[in-house]
C-alpha cells in the first residue's frame, strides 16, 4: 500500500480534513519486511473542545492555556515532567527520540535469563527531601525499586577501592586494603526490579500519571493538567512564532500562530512516519549537551523586523520607534538563545565502553560492586555483579536460555554470573572507533586480568557485548555569571553545589541534565524538576499579570 504526503501548505489550510489513522496496536514498530513506509503529514490546527468553548462563548472563558515541551525523555526530563504535573494553565508534552524513557539508565536482557543495567548501575539519593527522594521513595512502596546490600550470603562487599601494581608480575590487581564499604560512606543504593529501566517507566506511569497518545494526535485534544509522553520521536526545524507578549507573525507551516516557538516532530510508527507541527509556550531540552547545543544552534529567529507599508513609501516616527523596539527584541533574543547555545557548546562529554558478560560459573569474588579510584590503571572504573541484584537469579538457576548458551563449552550446565564493567574515560576515548565485539572482547580480558580470573580452570564467559555511551561523563562548563546575562540558575549564589540548570526567561528555553547538575541519575533528576518548578513559576506570574490587567 503507498501512502502520499500533502504539503504543509494545504494541511494548514485545511485543517478539518482528519487525516487517516493507521490501524494497528499502539506502540507497534513491527511491519513486513520489504514493506513501504507511508509518510503522512498532520496538521497542527485541530482543535480541542476547551479551545472551541473559549472561542464561541459555548464555555467558561479562562486563561490561555501555555503549553511545554520536553525534548528528552531522560531522568532530567522526567523530573521536569514531575514537576509540571497538574500545573494550572500548563500542558506539557515530553518527547523522547528512542523507544524508551530513562537514558541511560537502561536494562538489556539475552537468551531469555540473562539481564543487565547497562547504564546507570544503581541509585543513590542525595537530598532526603528532594524530587528524585520522594518519586524512589514511592517506587519502593511500590516494590518497583529494591534496596541492593550485596550481602546475601554474608560474604560479599560493595563500595569504592584503588589499585595497585603486584610486585612479582606487575599486573594491576585491586587493593583489598584501601577499601571503603558504601555503608561506611553512608550511601545505601537501590536497584530497579526487575530492571533499572522499570523505574523510568513507573515515574511516567504512576507519578507523573501521563497519557501515551499515538504519534498522529500528540498534542491534540489533551485533557488538562495531565502531560503526555512520545516515544520515538525527534525534534527539527525550531523556530520562532511570537515575541510571548501576544504579537505574532505567519509563519510557513504553522500559519498565525500566538504561541511562542513551534517545530516539526517526526516519529516513526506501525509503519507509518509521521510528521506534525508543533507549537509552545516554552521549550526544555532535557538531553546531553551535545545535542543541546545542536538544537539550539539551528533555531531559526522570527523574522519581524521588516514593517509592512507600500512600496517606495517612508516610515513615519511612530513606525520607526516600533521598528527600532522590535530590533531591540529580535537582538536580546539571538543573544538568550546564543548564551544557552554557548553554555552547552562548551560543556564536554566522554564516552564509556559498558562489558556486559555472562560465565558459566559464579567467578566466587569478595565484592559484588566496586569503584575504583583514579588513577585507573586497570581501564576500568567500575564492576557489579548483576546476578546478586534483588530478583536477578535467573542465570543461576540456568534458564532454558542461559543452557542452550552453554552446548558445546560445558559437558554439564552451571549456575553462571552476569557482570558488567565500565571502562575509564581515558581507554574508551582511545578505543572509540572499535567495533561493538572487538572492545568487548578487549574490555572482558582488561576486567578479568583485575579480578584475576583469567587462569585456564577459571569461569568462562559464554555471552559477551559492549555498548559504548558518548556522552556518559559530563564535564560541566563554567557558565556565564549572573551579570553577563539574564541567564537563572537554580540555587542562590553562595550556595555551594553550584548550578542545576539553565533558564533564559527572556525567550522561555532551559536546559538541565547531568551536564548542568551532577553525574548521577538523582543529580539529573532533581535539575529537572528545578527547571520545571521555575517555568511554571514564570507562566504563573504571566497570568497573575494577565489577571490584572484585564
Amino acid at each position: 500500500r503507498r501512502g502520499t504526503m500533502t504539503s504543509p501548505a494545504w494541511t494548514a489550510a485545511h485543517p478539518a480534513v482528519a487525516s487517516p489513522r493507521p490501524r494497528h496496536a499502539r506502540g507497534s514498530f513491527g511491519r513486513r519486511r520489504g514493506c513501504p513506509v507511508t509518510v503522512r503529514a498532520v496538521s497542527s490546527q485541530r482543535e480541542s473542545k476547551n479551545d472551541n468553548a473559549a472561542r464561541d462563548g459555548s464555555g467558561d472563558r479562562g486563561p490561555e492555556r501555555k503549553r511545554v515541551v520536553i525534548v528528552g525523555g531522560g531522568m532530567a526530563g522526567l523530573g521536569c515532567l514531575d514537576a509540571l504535573k497538574g500545573q494550572e494553565h500548563v500542558d506539557v508534552t515530553l518527547l523522547e527520540s528512542t523507544r524508551v524513557l530513562g537514558g541511560r539508565v537502561r536494562s538489556k536482557t539475552a537468551l531469555g535469563a540473562l539481564a543487565w543495567d547497562t547504564g546507570a548501575s544503581y541509585f543513590t539519593v542525595k537530598d532526603e527531601s528532594g524530587p528524585f527522594a520522594k518519586a524512589l521513595g514511592a517506587a519502593v512502596a511500590a516494590g518497583v525499586v529494591q534496596p541492593w546490600d550485596g550481602e546475601s550470603d554474608g560474604r560479599r562487599m560493595m563500595g569504592t577501592a584503588s589499585t595497585r601494581r603486584r610486585p612479582s608480575d606487575g599486573r594491576v590487581v585491586v587493593d583489598d586494603e584501601s577499601f571503603v564499604s558504601f555503608e561506611a560512606q553512608k550511601k545505601r543504593l537501590h536497584v530497579g526490579v526487575p530492571g533499572a529501566a522499570a523505574f523510568p517507566a513507573f515515574v511516567a506511569e504512576r507519578v507523573v500519571g501521563a497519557s501515551f497518545p499515538e504519534a498522529s494526535w500528540v498534542g491534540d485534544n489533551q485533557k488538562p493538567g495531565v502531560p503526555e509522553v512520545l516515544c520515538g520521536a525527534h525534534v527539527d526545524r525550531v523556530k520562532q512564532l511570537g515575541d510571548g507578549a501576544g504579537e505574532a507573525w505567519p509563519v510557513h507551516p504553522h500559519g498565525v500562530s500566538k504561541k511562542r516557538w513551534g517545530f516539526m516532530t517526526r516519529c516513526k510508527e506501525g509503519g507509518h512516519m509521521w510528521y506534525k507541527p508543533l507549537e509552545c509556550d516554552a521549550i526544555v531540552l532535557a538531553t546531553n549537551a551535545h545535542a543541546a547545543a545542536a538544537l539550539l544552534g539551528q533555531v531559526e529567529l522570527g523574522n519581524h523586523t521588516q514593517m509592512n507599508r507600500e512600496p517606495g513609501s517612508e516610515a513615519g516616527p511612530v513606525e520607526k520607534e516600533n521598528q527600532d523596539s522590535k530590533d531591540v527584541k529580535n537582538a536580546e533574543t539571538k543573544k538568550s538563545v546564543e548564551r544557552l547555545r554557548s553554555s552547552a557548546a562548551r560543556t564536554r562529554g566522554a564516552a564509556c565502553w559498558s562489558l556486559t558478560v555472562a560465565f558459566d560459573a559464579p567467578l566466587r569474588l569478595k565484592y559484588d560492586a566496586l569503584k575504583l579510584k583514579e588513577p585507573f590503571d586497570a581501564h576500568i572504573v567500575f564492576i557489579a555483579n548483576e546476578s546478586s541484584k534483588p530478583r536477578r537469579g535467573a542465570a543461576a538457576s540456568a534458564g532454558w536460555g542461559y543452557r542452550w548458551a552453554e552446548v558445546g563449552r560445558s559437558p554439564t550446565t552451571g549456575a553462571g554470573e552476569c557482570w558488567v564493567a565500565q571502562a575509564s574515560p581515558e581507554w574508551s576515548a582511545e578505543h572509540c572507533e572499535l567495533s561493538s565485539s572487538e572492545a568487548a572482547q578487549k574490555l572482558c580480558a582488561a576486567f578479568l586480568s583485575l579480578v584475576e580470573r583469567d587462569g585456564e580452570d577459571d569461569p568462562e564467559p559464554v555471552h559477551c557485548k559492549a555498548t559504548r555511551w558518548r556522552f556518559a561523563f559530563p564535564k560541566k562548563a563554567e557558565h556565564d555569571e549572573k551579570g553577563a546575562g539574564s541567564t537563572e540558575t537554580g540555587l542562590n549564589e553562595d550556595d555551594a553545589k553550584g548550578e542545576s540548570y539553565l533558564f533564559e526567561p527572556s525567550v522561555m528555553i532551559g536546559a538541565c541534565g547531568d551536564w548542568t547538575s551532577g553525574a548521577g541519575a538523582g543529580d539529573a533528576y532533581d535539575s529537572g524538576a528545578a527547571l520545571g518548578a521555575a517555568v511554571a513559576k514564570r507562566f504563573a506570574a504571566e497570568v497573575r499579570a494577565a489577571d490584572e490587567a484585564a
